[in-house]
């Protein structure tokens, strides 16, 4: 299917597989990502596209392209022989194409050719993490706070949430 999904995309103009280093990223690009995932997900990163670099250690963004028109778009994190994988969306246009799982494939083609030995892909029960002979590994579960007042303004809101599912069950 994947292979005639691109064959199909290819009848709609030239496609192209692309990969920008961290220095080169066009900032489109995240501004296109935020589009699609505000449309997918009603997701809000309420942050400039360099801080979306910055703040999620983006080194790499892998894109494809028809006639220069970005259709789906990857970001990764690679500063050694392991590699995560940190999000990615697409134009909704193209679902059709499933473009979003051929970026994936070419994203994972080019950590093998770059010897990648491991892509972390994160939490979640998303299907395409199952693809490609995947296995799931939960390395850990915990909290991390910035500061004090982080760790007691969140367990301050569980306790609260804690209180009002009791209050509404009685």
């Amino acid at each position: 299917n994947l292979r005639r999904e691109e064959r199909q995309l290819q009848e709609r103009g030239v496609l192209e597989y692309k990969h920008w280093q961290k220095e080169n990223i066009p900032l489109e690009n995240v501004t296109c990502y935020f589009h699609w995932k505000q449309i997918t997900h009603s997701a809000d990163y309420m942050m400039s596209e360099r801080e979306y670099l910055q703040e999620y250690s983006v080194s790499d963004c892998y894109g494809i392209t028809i006639d220069g028109k970005l259709i789906s778009v990857l970001f990764s994190c690679e500063q050694c022989p392991c590699a995560f994988f940190e999000n990615f969306s697409y134009d909704k246009e193209y679902a059709d194409y499933s473009v979003g799982t051929l970026l994936y494939l070419y994203y994972l083609s080019q950590m093998i050719e770059n010897g990648v030995i491991t892509v972390y892909l994160g939490g979640g029960k998303h299907e395409y993490k199952k693809h490609f002979g995947s296995d799931e590994v939960i390395a850990g579960d915990c909290l991390l706070y910035r500061n004090v007042l982080s760790k007691y303004r969140y367990l301050g809101v569980r306790k609260i949430e804690g209180l009002i599912k009791k209050t509404i069950k009685s």
